[in-house]
């Protein structure tokens, strides 16, 4: 199986979609020296965490990669300032309300499996461009050989077909099929026991539920 990994550039992404959302409270902003309420940033930041992992999420159904990493530049001068002075010379600095909620950001995007790397001198494109010429060097057999014995933090990200027959997943019993019914359970173990399946939907009229829950 050859291995297809999306690099993102991150920031870019995040930066864009805070644009959007910030947009419709500019005039606010210009009305309150450049600043908003408290109660209107923390929705302007809950609104970009999630458009951004919502276009996580949507980059992941169209290219089904087997591999994902979001990539985020440093925080400190690259080596493109000391070749040229005036580089980035014109781009506003990044907010700090925005800069302070990127590690929630980092955390909503490894709840959908995709992991993030932070350069300590690099931006995002330097570390995209090394990691794409060396993944290309091998296949995913060959990284899980080199990689899974390593025990770092490495999964692919596999199809549903792949999933149902994964080892770990068979043993936890956490995605069950039933003949073209696939159910995905509660992901721990209770007292030493497997997840239960669920009950199977059931129609009922107003007066049953009412009896059944003792309303």
């Amino acid at each position: 199986m050859s291995a297809h990994l999306i690099l993102i550039d991150a920031l870019n992404l995040i930066r864009r979609v805070y644009a959007v959302q910030e947009r419709p409270f500019i005039q606010i902003k210009q009305d309150h020296d450049d600043k908003l309420s408290a109660s209107t940033l923390k929705q302007v930041l809950f609104n970009t965490q999630k458009t951004s992992v919502n276009a996580l999420i949507k980059i992941i159904g169209q290219h089904q990669p087997t591999h994902a990493l979001a990539v985020f530049d440093s925080q400190q001068p690259c080596w493109r300032y000391q070749l040229f002075e005036g580089y980035k010379k014109g781009r506003k600095k990044m907010p700090d309300h925005l800069a302070n909620k990127l590690v929630d950001i980092q955390d909503a995007f490894m709840d959908q499996g995709v992991d993030s790397l932070t350069s300590d001198e690099d931006e995002a494109d330097d570390l995209i461009a090394t990691l794409r010429d060396l993944f290309k060097t091998k296949t995913l057999t060959q990284w899980e050989e080199i990689l899974v014995p390593a025990d770092c933090c490495m999964e692919p990200i596999r199809t549903p077909d792949e999933t149902l027959k994964h080892p770990h997943v068979k043993a936890r019993q956490i995605v069950m099929q039933e003949g073209e019914n696939i159910e995905v359970r509660y992901p721990a173990w209770v007292d030493g026991m497997p997840p239960k399946g669920r009950s199977a939907m059931e129609e009922l009229d107003i007066k049953d539920v009412l009896i059944r829950f003792a309303v």
